[in-house]
């Protein structure tokens, strides 16, 4: 698990663009459904278990 500067900054700015991603698809899925704090829950929690799997599976 060997972290070099280039790799975990590619990383981080893959993750900043996922989590835009997953934002606005989450917000327009279920921005008619449920209010503001359901969507931030969901977003949160969405995003934190895919950034864990995604991290998981790419350092493996």
């Amino acid at each position: 698990m060997k972290n070099s500067p280039s790799l975990s900054m590619s990383v981080m700015i893959i993750d900043g663009v996922l989590i835009d991603l997953i934002k606005s698809i989450v917000l327009r899925s279920v921005n008619i459904k449920v209010g503001r704090t359901g969507i931030y829950f969901m977003n949160g929690s969405f995003s934190f278990l895919f950034l864990f799997f995604f991290h998981f599976f790419f350092f493996i």
